[in-house]
């Protein structure tokens, strides 16, 4: 009751609390992705980030749609592995979490 939820929080372009909105932050991901994947034609490379980021570039890997009403749920320190490239897209393995198994 002391601090309502905003009846338009769940909207992309929606800004709260000071936070970047949904637009903007698929924005800069996608963005910083493609620079990196520019930069390493033909290598392999692992980015380390978090789970919303890396739902993200799932999205944009797999040309599924943007918003808060849709995710694509990562574990943490989860390894998602797929090349990349400029015809296809091959994916390999999605949220692999066999190296926490030893932890569980």
């Amino acid at each position: 009751m002391r601090y309502p939820q905003p009846r338009d929080v769940d909207l992309p372009v929606n800004k709260h609390w000071g936070r970047e909105n949904e637009f903007e932050f698929t924005q800069r991901i996608i963005e910083i992705f493609y620079e990196i994947y520019y930069a390493h034609p033909g290598q392999t490379v692992a980015i380390v980030t978090h789970g919303r980021a890396i739902g993200t570039i799932l999205r944009e890997v797999l040309h599924m749609p943007m918003g808060e009403n849709f995710r694509i749920a990562a574990a943490d320190t989860s390894i998602h592995h797929f090349v990349l490239g400029p015809n296809r897209t091959v994916i390999r393995s999605l949220n692999n979490a066999e190296h926490l198994k030893m932890f569980i």
